[in-house]
């Protein structure tokens, strides 16, 4: 949001890969200069940018998109995935939140992530 209000015109984004609705609308708000609005959607998703990133890029996101039935949750090394403990809190947060998998299909996730290509 920040970018956007100093003139940017988008974002790119890892966690935008999960929250891929409430990160495009966020976005969306904050170009109709409707920074209400797109910081309420920044801070809903506040914590999960948070787990996503509190041990090591890509393996928090890849946690997310594996929840989510979009990626295998696979690594190879140097890469390790998050740990036991990182997990649980993960598949807490979005139980919590209601962010579980609305739709198993790929392609319908490719065209909610159209807006950010």
């Amino acid at each position: 949001m920040p970018q956007i209000a100093c003139g940017m015109d988008g974002v790119i984004s890892v966690a935008a890969n999960f929250f891929a609705k409430d990160f495009s609308a966020m976005v969306k708000a904050a170009l109709a200069n409707n920074f209400e609005e797109a910081r309420r959607l920044h801070y809903n998703m506040l914590e999960g940018y948070d787990l996503m990133f509190a041990e090591n890029n890509p393996a928090g996101v890849k946690a997310f998109l594996a929840y989510a039935g979009i990626v295998e949750n696979y690594f190879r090394l140097p890469v390790v995935p998050v740990s036991s403990e990182l997990h649980d809190k993960i598949n807490k947060y979005r139980l919590l939140t209601n962010r579980r998998p609305k739709h198993t299909s790929k392609s319908h996730f490719r065209k909610e992530m159209a807006f950010f290509i």
